[in-house]
């Protein structure tokens, strides 16, 4: 294999694969009348099986439901739409579809030059491998970081990581949520590296916690309980260690963070209470998508963020990362870093639910 070989692998490799996006903005940039035959090239494309996955993370989506959207965009005409069952997640899908991905549209058919232009610089950045280095530098053990981005438009979150090693950024959805307010700007090019890095960040993580995990003896219950905590594990650090570069009152300042941490100890209280329910009584299901419903959107990032910001606070970086390391043990490690820094002590069930935790599947 000559040099010239190897270093188009190499570009071919960190580049982002815009497919999708290119298929979005010419059905958002074509005249209403031509919009209808766009739809299905769009719907075609991998990108947006990763749309439609992002949105069945936490809430219930079909497939049909979002072509439903799209064509009802595509005819002028509203959109058509039921819960795909009646639980929670299915009524937070259909609300997801109608009040984020919807408006996107309408928005990025009045802003399509604006899209095509960021677009063009996104394609231009090399996205992965600048952010495998940061995601990287915040992993408490190595591991091996092989992502496959794509460039997207028309989801709910401005960026995700699906299983596969698949990650997107949403050119629209980022572009939308700065004007709708839930982004205080649109990513600059630095920003979008976060974006993704927060996203590689995930994929790491969760190799480590899967291997972890392995390793415990786990019922049921206790695999629930881990699930939770390993939520507040991987939102938490990324946001906190990536996104917020470990400054919390720079976060709070942050519309995508504001409203989590302006609230973050009542999340933080409402996560110890379902972790107490799911193992005390088994909370699953519906019950348990209700319960932890307020979590959505920024909640887990939030709560988890002001917890590792307490942890940093009293012993550093050092000590972040033993509790990213071992979710179970974060309670209990934010519990002593509160009380360090001359806080409450938790209550005697608090504190007996935090040990407890930290001995989950020995």
């Amino acid at each position: 294999m000559n040099l010239l070989t190897v270093s188009l692998l190499l570009a071919a490799a960190s580049s982002a694969d815009a497919t999708q996006a290119e298929k979005m903005l010419a059905l958002l940039s074509a005249p209403p009348g031509a919009r209808s035959q766009r739809v299905d090239a769009v719907l075609a494309a991998h990108g947006t099986d990763l749309v439609v996955g992002q949105q069945n993370i936490s809430r219930r989506v079909t497939r049909e439901q979002y072509a439903e959207v799209l064509r009802a965009f595509a005819q002028g005409r509203e959109p058509r739409l039921e819960p795909a069952d009646a639980g929670e997640r299915a009524r937070k899908g259909v609300d997801g579809l109608l009040k984020d991905v919807r408006p996107s549209l309408k928005w990025g058919a009045e802003n399509a030059a604006v899209l095509r232009e960021r677009l063009s610089a996104i394609e231009r950045l090399d996205l992965l491998t600048r952010a495998r280095e940061t995601a990287a530098r915040f992993l408490p053990d190595p591991v091996p970081l092989s992502p496959r981005v794509f460039v997207v438009a028309g989801g709910r979150a401005g960026a995700a990581a699906l299983d596969g090693g698949e990650i997107y950024f949403d050119v629209l959805a980022a572009s939308y949520h700065a004007v709708a307010g839930t982004l205080a700007h649109y990513p600059t090019p630095d920003e979008q590296v976060e974006f993704v890095a927060h996203e590689v960040h995930h994929q790491g993580l969760g190799r480590i916690l899967d291997d972890r995990r392995a390793r415990l003896r786990l019922d049921s219950r206790g695999a629930k309980a881990l699930d939770l905590l390993s939520s507040l594990d991987m939102e938490g650090s990324a946001s906190y260690l990536i996104n917020g570069h470990r400054d919390i009152e720079a976060m709070s300042k942050d519309p995508q963070f504001s409203e989590g941490l302006a609230h973050s100890g009542e999340l933080i209280g409402l996560a110890r209470a379902t972790l107490r329910r799911v193992l005390d009584e088994g909370l699953a299901g519906d019950a348990y998508d209700a319960a932890i419903a307020p979590m959505l959107g920024s909640g887990w990032h939030a709560a988890g963020a002001a917890m590792f910001a307490a942890i940093d606070r009293d012993g550093g970086l050092d000590a972040v990362m033993r509790a990213v390391r071992d979710p179970r043990g974060l309670l209990a490690a934010y519990d002593a870093a509160v009380m360090k820094s001359g806080g409450p002590a938790p209550s005697g069930g608090d504190a007996a639910l935090s040990a407890r935790l930290a001995r989950l599947g020995d």
